[in-house]
């Protein structure tokens, strides 16, 4: 008997078991940043208590230091073969006669590292992120005070200017996003599909003044992607040619943070800030049609920022203006039964990337087929084959080991029932 592939998602949040839900995880009473994972460690940035970190079996935060800055967002990456750094984003203290905008932390200390910024009318740094590469620290992307840089090596060049840029994201596939409101506070997001020379700009204006202060991607679908505004959460799935309002609008919520599920893209979260400091968290398993709200332990602040554990997706950390972070336990409940997708054939974005060695693919097959997922390298040739055999319909996953490869980028290509699809990957060492 033919099977498919079915989702179902059971999600009781009922107002007592929210809030049971939701639990401090340390740097109680701290206006906390930004959080974001890198190699199983959580790392949070902070407003004049430094820069902190946290591996999942650590029972509190280790301080990194930069105590007393003003820091907006972190960044902790790849560099080279086998480095590793951390790039804040930091609002100076011109009073004290501090225009120091970035710095980053490698070779175990801190240094400055904003050269090629413009100090006279570059007042704070707000987002951070890039692309790794296995020998330079690859671009990466910085906004704020209307403009956004880039840096490739030591040097940052601006490359985008005139509008208030609250976020920059790097896509799955490596297109860069950008979000804000203009000068006469008209919302837009942006995007670049050449690492920053050219933008296409939108403007959707879906809520009256709704700036964007948050973006994310479904990693199955490039063209999917989600923006936290101004009081609602907003969709397009034509990779930003039109969007659309999900069923989250009308709240009083600033959406600093969005969070997409890895392993199941419909499960999402949205959170943000009400005025004066209210905590606002939502959560859908429908790809935003329905929301449900989560409440806090009473007194909790504002959100400003959310990351999923790469490692368990069941985990939310949330960072708060003035509350310190918070751990969300998901009570969603899938349960897979190959019911649905008939006749569909699709290849995911792997998981982690970039990755080093290890990362997973998955795929759907939709009827009894034939399958390869092969490995390529840049010159095409073939340096895996991860999957050569008949199967029946149902989703599937692989791990991909690259121990024995070098670094840099790879394709890898699904061909089933007639459908090819490739997609690309990037191995750091």
């Amino acid at each position: 008997m033919k099977k498919f592939l079915i989702f179902i998602s059971f999600l009781c949040l009922l107002s007592s078991l929210g809030a049971a839900q939701v639990e401090p995880y340390g740097l109680d009473s701290l206006i906390v940043t930004d959080l974001r994972f890198y190699a199983g460690e959580l790392y949070a940035s902070t407003d004049r208590h430094g820069v902190f970190k946290r591996s999942m079996a650590d029972t509190d935060w280790a301080s990194l230091g930069l105590e007393g800055k003003r820091i907006e967002t972190v960044y902790p990456h790849q560099v080279g073969p086998l480095g590793f750094a951390i790039t804040v984003g930091i609002k100076p203290n011109r009073t004290e006669n501090d225009s120091t905008l970035v710095r980053c932390w490698y070779n175990q200390s801190w240094n400055i590292t904003d050269t090629g910024m413009n100090h006279e009318d570059t007042w704070e740094i707000r987002s951070i992120d890039g692309i790794p590469t296995p020998a330079i620290c690859g671009e990466t992307f910085a906004a704020g005070s209307g403009k956004v840089y880039r840096k490739k090596t030591t040097v940052w060049e601006k490359v985008f200017e005139g509008a208030v840029v609250n976020v920059v994201r790097v896509s799955p596939n490596y297109e860069i996003w950008i979000g804000g409101e203009t000068m006469i506070f008209w919302p837009f997001l942006a995007k670049s599909t050449d690492i920053g020379d050219t933008w296409t700009m939108t403007y959707p204006n879906l809520a009256g003044d709704n700036a964007c202060n948050s973006i994310t991607f479904d990693p199955s679908d490039s063209n999917i992607v989600y923006a936290g505004m101004e009081g609602v959460v907003i969709k397009t799935t034509n990779g930003g040619l039109t969007w659309d309002r999900t069923g989250l609008t009308g709240t009083p919520f600033y959406m600093r943070g969005m969070a997409v599920d890895p392993l199941e893209p419909s499960h999402l979260y949205a959170g943000g800030i009400a005025v004066p400091d209210s905590f606002g968290l939502f959560e859908s398993t429908d790809a935003g049609e329905n929301w449900q709200s989560i409440i806090p332990p009473t007194g909790t602040k504002g959100i400003s920022s959310l990351v999923i554990n790469p490692a368990n997706d069941h985990e939310l950390f949330i960072a708060t203006y003035g509350s310190g972070v918070f751990l969300y336990k998901s009570p969603v409940v899938y349960v897979r039964d190959n019911s649905v997708l008939a006749g569909n054939y699709s290849l995911h974005q792997n998981y982690p990337n970039p990755f080093n060695p290890t990362t997973k693919v998955s795929f759907v097959i939709g009827h009894l087929s034939f399958v390869t997922l092969k490995v390529y390298d840049v010159l095409g040739q073939e340096v895996a084959t991860l999957v050569n055999e008949k199967r029946e319909a149902g989703r599937y996953e692989v791990e991909f080991n690259a121990s024995t490869l070098s670094s840099g980028v790879y394709f890898y290509r699904l061909n089933a029932g007639g459908h090819t699809e490739i997609k690309k990957m990037l191995l750091l060492e």
